[in-house]
């Protein structure tokens, strides 16, 4: 188990929970798609829901240990649902998410999911530095050229990693934003500080963008490997 701040019974019982939120969903929204047909509202509503749990079904499986062979499917998934509700002004997070996600698993424009969200991004001129970064290491086409955040406040720590004068210095302030920024960053998120509620709402506390600019960069992570929220086992699965 990766995640420190419950036990396995509980990752367990969430995993549970999660595989029946599934076949529900994906049972439930293909009866009304084929009753009332792909642009019904409520089948883009349920590709909405379908797209929160694999958001939160693919820190389940890092965080849990148990079933890291699931994370490619869960993505594609996850991929398949965003790429049919995704509008330019959805969330912020959840795009580096996805994308980051993307570098990690080794995705890349032959996928199909992937290269319609490429081009929804190019057609609605959505303009990040680090959503230029992340997708023109998936994607070397994409233009990766514009200077500035869409959120200015959020990740521009970032851009100092990848803009740094040598790759002791990046993996340095790597290593700064993740011990003393990045929960705080997140603190208007749903998830922040989950795993103190009673309802059981912690899936794992992961900073995915970490992992993808260090593959981005070809950085040597070595010092963050036990970090709390570093995805180090997901950076190297391929035995890098």
């Amino acid at each position: 188990m990766r995640g420190i701040l419950k036990n396995d019974a509980y990752f367990a019982e969430k995993l549970t929970k999660s595989d029946d939120e599934v076949v529900h969903y994906e049972e439930l929204i293909e009866k009304v798609r084929a009753a009332r047909g792909e642009n019904d509202r409520g089948v883009q509503n349920g590709y909405g829901i379908l797209a929160s749990i694999y958001f939160n079904r693919i820190n389940l499986i890092y965080t849990s240990g148990k079933r890291d062979g699931e994370i490619d499917k869960a993505y594609n998934d996850l991929l398949r649902y965003y790429v049919k509700t995704w509008e330019p002004d959805n969330s912020y997070f959840e795009l580096i998410k996805v994308l980051s996600l993307a570098i990690l698993l080794n995705i890349n424009s032959e996928s199909e999911d992937m290269a319609s969200l490429i081009k929804f991004l190019k057609d609605s001129n959505y303009q990040d530095y680090l959503v230029d970064l992340l997708v023109n290491f998936i994607d070397k086409e994409y233009d990766n050229s514009y200077p500035n955040f869409k959120w200015s406040t959020t990740y521009e720590t970032l851009k100092d990693v990848a803009e740094s004068e040598n790759k002791e210095n990046a993996i340095a302030l790597l290593k700064s934003y993740l011990e003393s920024q990045w929960y705080n960053i997140h603190k208007e998120c749903a998830w922040y500080d989950s795993h103190k509620s009673t309802k059981t709402t912690y899936y794992g506390y992961w900073s995915f963008e970490s992992g993808a600019i260090v593959k981005v960069l070809g950085l040597d992570d070595s010092s963050l490997k036990n970090q709390l929220y570093y995805p180090y086992d997901l950076v190297h699965r391929d035995g890098e």
